[in-house]
């Protein structure tokens, strides 16, 4: 606390010093810190040691937002929604879709909402979703899941599988956003496909990018971002 500046091991010593706000260069000692370094630093809130001599006042500025951004005090809140997301998710499992779910997979899709976050943010009638979806169900190369939790289908999950990879498209029930289930349908649908088929290596995702809600979905679960065409692609390799 009494020290403006700091090199140290990218230990959870490190962790604490950031918490407290300072001038921070970390250097990896050991192999088991080699994440916590990288997280350190990828999130702006250390510098590696080697360039802590040609930083400057603004650099710390930075920095020092940054460590407060990280360690701003809601670990417990998002500790608590990390739990109840894990029991959610105990609770979360597959059906396959059929034509008995075309109604309420068409109040889901023509959602102002879901739509704003659409690549085809048009408007759909009842007879061009009931058209598509009746095809899309039958496909053999579609793998079309609802989310059930406890009674209720809280979502639709689709893979799209061409060769080794598996397109994915998901979607959250309006009435049940922000319960962290895009994170969950995602992931238990992933191990889903991997027990189903063994022939999928890779899975892939579109996401726009002011989409921040589907964003941080395929953050959380590993995946790899780069920019195509003015869309974020998320690939994965899902037996890693």
């Amino acid at each position: 606390q009494q020290s403006t500046a700091a090199i140290i091991s990218a230990s959870t010593m490190s962790v604490e010093y950031a918490s407290v706000g300072g001038a921070l260069a970390v250097i990896q000692t050991a192999d088991n810190q080699k994440f916590l370094y990288k997280g350190l630093i990828e999130a702006g809130a250390a510098l590696p040691a080697e360039k802590m001599a040609s930083a400057n006042g603004a650099d710390f500025m930075l920095m020092k937002e940054k460590q407060r951004q990280i360690f701003d005090g809601k670990s417990c809140e998002r500790f608590i929604k990390l739990f109840n997301e894990l029991q959610v998710q105990q609770d979360v499992s597959f059906i396959a879709a059929t034509d008995e779910y075309l109604q309420t997979t068409f109040e889901w899709a023509s959602d102002a909402t879901v739509r704003a976050y659409s690549f085809n943010q048009n408007p759909i009638s009842f007879e061009e979703h009931q058209n598509w979806f009746l095809k899309k169900i039958k496909q053999p190369d579609c793998m079309y899941l609802l989310g059930k939790w406890g009674n209720e289908i809280v979502g639709s999950l689709r893979f799209d599988i061409t060769g080794s990879n598996a397109l994915i498209s998901y979607l959250v029930s309006p009435r049940h956003h922000g319960k962290g289930l895009g994170r969950i349908l995602l992931a238990k649908g992933l191990e889903y496909l991997a027990q189903q088929n063994k022939t999928i290596s890779t899975a892939t995702g579109f996401v726009m990018p002011q989409n921040i809600a589907s964003v941080k979905v395929f953050e959380r679960l590993g995946f790899l971002c780069t920019d195509e065409n003015n869309q974020l692609k998320f690939t994965k390799n899902i037996y890693r």
